[in-house]
């Protein structure tokens, strides 16, 4: 019951708490962002080096607000005579109760939350008239934005700095979006998108999003990580006890792999995602021979190693392989997406006797040459950030052109440059 009411309460202040009030009719932007915060915790996920080339811009933040010119307004507002419109859309909405009536009371109340979030991001577009809004940020009103972007002009991109791990349908984001052009890294994520029925119009294939920050972690790795002796690089994932690793299979993982290759002679990173207190026996185990790495996003752990082991198809690890760095992709319940066992098949291990075998062969070094994986990153330049600003300026240098003439243009340039197989249409 108090959980309803507080509900409740939130529902009550997202509805009638607006602002009367225009923009001011002086504020005029060309783009639109919603990306990652540009904070130290979330540094390797920030596309400033994107962002930075567009002056006339906007962002949309948290708590319902849009940042113009480093002030910040709050968007849940709307003209007097502009209020039936919106108590028109509240209202269209218990008109189609129908279709959410077997949703649990707390379902409906989130989505009734993001109709009406809906409303006042499309009054943004409509008073802003933007030539493009871009997201690499996985949200709720990302995907909203998307949606409504249907129904304008601007042109809604994409990208993202996840590869997820197989075909989920309606997945939360990292595969599925809305937008009118998907900057995607490469022709094996592409495919595995549309398995998951992404809704984007179409792909372009312009790299992995965060490869700006290679450099930055070659650097890293030369200065912490250099060591006598061969590296092995674990990286953790994601876990839930519904999800196909548990946190003890998670710990069970980690700890086993480095047991053994501190054994063998190797030097351990392990590379967390969820803090390194999941491994605070490890540690004491083996004070000097284990290194934590826990920044979000950071890849300084495969620079310098001589393996870099990861459960599935983790995103750490297909950068990696896609750099030339030797990888083991460790499957034991067949989980990774069959569609891309023709890009990855040299690198899935099912089980701890071919993984140790692994780890002994990069110790003694029996590897042989390590072959970039194009099928994720055809590029592994470090120049996506270069890509994207070239596309997103081409849509805005014929920004009176409607939707698809804007697109087409963009792509154009885009084919003239990297060839038309990094165009691919989707025809849902």
């Amino acid at each position: 019951i108090i959980r309803k009411i507080r509900i409740i309460l939130i529902l009550l202040h997202d509805i009638f708490f607006i602002k009367l009030q225009n923009f001011s009719k002086n504020i005029n932007v060309d783009a639109i962002f919603q990306v990652h915060p540009n904070t130290q915790d979330r540094k390797f996920l920030s596309h400033k080096k994107i962002t930075e080339n567009f002056k006339k811009s906007a962002f949309i933040k948290g708590n319902s607000t849009i940042e113009v010119n480093h002030k910040k307004y709050n968007y849940r507002r709307l003209s007097p005579s502009k209020l039936h419109h919106y108590i028109k859309h509240v209202w269209i909405f218990f008109s189609f109760r129908g279709s959410y009536s077997n949703l649990v009371f707390f379902d409906r109340m989130l989505i009734l939350r993001d109709w009406i979030n809906m409303f006042f991001l499309n009054q943004i577009f409509d008073r802003f008239q933007p030539v493009f809004f871009y997201s690499n940020y996985e949200s709720n009103t990302a995907l909203q934005i998307q949606t409504i972007l249907k129904n304008h002009q601007c042109v809604s991109v994409a990208s993202t700095f996840s590869a997820g791990y197989f075909p989920v349908e309606f997945e939360f984001s990292h595969q599925l979006k809305w937008a009118d052009v998907f900057l995607v890294w490469g022709e094996y994520l592409s495919k595995r998108y549309l398995a998951s029925n992404d809704k984007s119009g179409q792909h372009v294939i312009s790299g992995y999003a965060g490869d700006f920050f290679m450099d930055e972690f070659r650097n890293y790795a030369d200065k912490n990580y250099s060591f006598d002796k061969p590296v092995i690089a674990i990286y953790d994932s994601t876990y839930a006890d519904d999800l196909f690793l548990t946190r003890k299979e998670s710990i069970d993982f980690v700890s086993s792999v480095a047991n053994y290759s501190i054994i063998r002679g190797a030097q351990v990173i392990v590379k967390t995602k969820k803090g390194g207190d999941l491994y605070d026996n490890l540690c004491e185990k083996y004070p000097t021979q284990i290194y934590l790495d826990d920044r979000p996003a950071s890849f300084a752990a495969s620079m310098n190693a001589n393996l870099v082991i990861g459960y599935l198809s983790s995103t750490p690890c297909l950068i990696a392989k896609s750099y030339g760095i030797n990888t083991v992709l460790y499957d034991p319940y067949g989980f990774i997406w069959d569609g891309g066992k023709g890009h990855l098949s040299e690198d899935i291990i099912t089980n701890k006797e071919k993984l140790f075998y692994c780890i002994d062969s990069s110790i003694t070094g029996d590897i042989g040459s390590v072959k970039g994986l194009k099928g994720v990153d055809p590029f592994s330049d470090g120049r996506f950030t270069q890509r994207a600003c070239q596309y997103l300026q081409n849509l805005l240098a014929y920004s009176d052109l409607n939707k698809e003439e804007k697109i087409a243009y963009a792509n154009k340039q885009y084919v003239d440059e990297y060839g038309d197989r990094y165009i691919i249409k989707n025809n849902f």
